[in-house]
């Protein structure tokens, strides 16, 4: 009896494909079944200028409300066409598994639509001119495997679309790919977690122009809330740090919250449970990301930084970030600067830097940056600077670890000021014209004199 009926059906199906009236003009219908599912596909050419895309909306609608299809249609394809909007009749079909839409011209999604098709296995609306996914747009949708909107023009996400953990339990591809999407929100975790070992979640948010990382979700992680299983590309897009991420999303400690989020072990070190694509980024490679380079350093087997490069303003060229030593990273500290000066905080020399050579100075400066960290020491390069006669005490003497005052126009030198240094590693005073040498401070903390 059941042949007999999806024979009546495919017999039915395939006279109505083959009117004029039921196939739109410029498309092609075809209708197959395997006794089980009926399966429609209609593509149609965009360059045909006698395709009207209002008529071309009507017939479709009209074909599509055919008995036969809301009653036993469960796999659609309408790609290719002029459609800037869904017919609405696809909202009748209730037994989709299957929907295919890609390569129209959808300028949105319909509401109160696919929440009707709770049956959708897989969803694609790929290459359209899609611009934003609103709240509720796939609400009960718990048997959604696969969605895929990637080629869209999609640049915002309703706030709770993907936050709910108790919505689209089934999902294990979201596929938004090449999309115009700025900032994220941390809802990848709230699908992350619905994953398992034999089961993960791909979030696919390559390509997109992902520059900041927002959190009105109120999202705050700790150690102990449910792990995640999966994979969350962000590659190619504009990150500039991988900081902004952990302070974004309320991360807390990288250190931590990489360790609970993906434990290191000794079988597989540096495999977790969450895997981050961050490929094709340029960073920019300075002291803001520091603390999640030393913990790369830590696991060099973590393979997080692979492809990733730093920018070329930051090394004056491009050059893989796993290849950057911790040296090289330098923190400018403009607060406080002498004028004509450049001070940097080399974190990994626990130095800062304060370069005043040729700075044209009469005099040493009053003040420098303050110290980021207690045990950092002040390393000084005064040197080169012809009206600089007299060598005064300063109070960050008792922080500084290198003086170089060479090639200075020193003609007056008191003893008193390097008698109140702790120590100095070096102290360089080569002579100019009429200047006096000092050598080394531990000599002169020996007890020595001129």
């Amino acid at each position: 009896m059941l042949s007999v009926l999806v024979l009546f059906i495919l017999v039915a199906s395939d006279d109505a494909v083959d009117s004029v009236t039921q196939c739109p003009e410029g498309c092609s219908c075809q209708v197959t079944s395997d006794n089980r599912q009926l399966t429609v596909g209609i593509h149609c050419s965009q360059s045909r200028p006698d395709v009207d895309e209002e008529q071309l909306y009507h017939q479709l609608d009209s074909m599509l409300s055919a008995d036969q299809f809301v009653e036993h249609l469960t796999s659609l394809s309408i790609t290719n066409t002029l459609l800037t909007r869904v017919p609405a009749s696809v909202c009748k079909l209730l037994n989709l598994t299957s929907l295919n839409l890609d390569h129209n011209r959808l300028t949105e999604l319909p509401d109160n639509c696919f929440t009707k098709l709770t049956k959708l296995v897989t969803l694609s609306a790929a290459g359209n001119a899609i611009t934003r996914l609103h709240d509720g747009l796939f609400h009960g949708l718990q048997s959604l495997v696969n969605l895929q909107l990637p080629s869209n023009q999609i640049a915002t996400i309703g706030l709770r679309l993907f936050s709910n953990f108790s919505d689209l339990t089934s999902l294990r591809l979201l596929d938004l790919s090449d999309n115009k999407l700025t900032s994220l929100e941390p809802w990848p975790y709230y699908r992350l977690i619905l994953g398992s070992e034999i089961s993960p979640v791909k979030i696919n948010l390559a390509g997109n122009w992902i520059l900041n990382f927002t959190n009105k979700l109120n999202f705050r992680f700790r150690c102990g809330m449910k792990r995640a299983w999966g994979i969350l590309d962000l590659s190619h897009n504009v990150i500039e740090h991988i900081m902004d991420i952990f302070d974004g999303w309320n991360l807390g400690d990288p250190y931590l919250a990489i360790i609970c989020m993906s434990p290191f072990t000794a079988r597989s070190p540096g495999n977790g449970q969450v895997k981050l694509i961050l490929a094709g980024n340029y960073f920019a490679c300075d002291c803001i990301d520091l603390p999640f380079y030393k913990f790369v350093a830590l696991f060099p087997r973590n393979n997080i930084l692979n492809s990733v490069r730093c920018r070329a303003d930051t090394f004056g060229k491009p050059m893989q970030a796993i290849s950057l030593a911790l040296n090289k990273f330098v923190c400018e500290q403009p607060n406080h600067c002498p004028s004509s000066c450049r001070c940097e905080y080399r974190p990994a020399n626990v130095t800062l830097h304060v370069y005043c050579s040729a700075a044209n100075l009469s005099s040493l400066p009053l003040d420098l940056p303050p110290l980021p960290k207690s045990y950092v020491k002040y390393k000084l390069d005064f040197s080169n600077n012809k009206l600089l006669r007299r060598l005064e005490y300063r109070q960050y003497f008792v922080n500084t670890s290198i003086l170089d005052l060479s090639n200075c126009g020193l003609t007056e030198i008191s003893m008193e000021p390097l008698k109140k240094v702790a120590r100095f590693s070096l102290v360089n005073l080569k002579p100019g014209t009429g200047s006096r040498v000092i050598v080394m401070a531990d000599w002169l903390a020996g007890g020595h004199t001129f």
